[in-house]
């Protein structure tokens, strides 16, 4: 298991927590999409980076977290105080996008930080609707 992490070396070098790479995404959001769960909780949220930036999409470290799956990093980031129900683009949220997904840890920990069940996508689907529609039964479960 890795014991140290490059934004940190940075960090420790002086860089810009906040700053944009080239795409607009912030080293943070990049972690959260990646499952780099180290370096989102020890070093950027430690480094106080902006926990609810958008990127260029209307996504959060959040929104990236849940949608792929990385649980670790969603906990780290509600631990640190993210909007569990900040909406993003067409309104979805990040639990809409974990149980549309399929990711139940994510679930979990958004529910467990208090995530609305009965948020709605401008398309009218809420994350249990979209959980049934592609048959996610485990995450049904947990939404009803």
């Amino acid at each position: 298991m890795a014991t140290s992490c490059a934004p940190r070396a940075l960090l420790e070098a002086g860089a810009d927590v906040n700053k944009e790479g080239a795409q607009g995404y912030s080293n943070l959001m990049v972690a959260c999409q990646n499952g780099h769960e180290l370096c989102a909780s020890s070093a950027l949220i430690e480094a106080k980076a902006e926990i609810d930036k958008v990127g260029p999409q209307g996504f959060t470290a959040l929104m990236f977290s849940a949608s792929n799956g990385h649980d670790l990093c969603a906990r780290a980031l509600l631990e640190a105080g993210a909007e569990v129900d900040k909406q993003g683009p067409q309104d979805v949220t990040a639990l809409i996008m974990a149980c549309q997904h399929g990711h139940e840890p994510c679930a979990r920990a958004l529910l467990e930080a208090g995530a609305r069940k009965d948020a709605k996508a401008k398309s009218g689907l809420t994350a249990l609707s979209l959980a049934r529609q592609n048959k996610r039964d485990a995450i049904c479960k947990l939404l009803q």
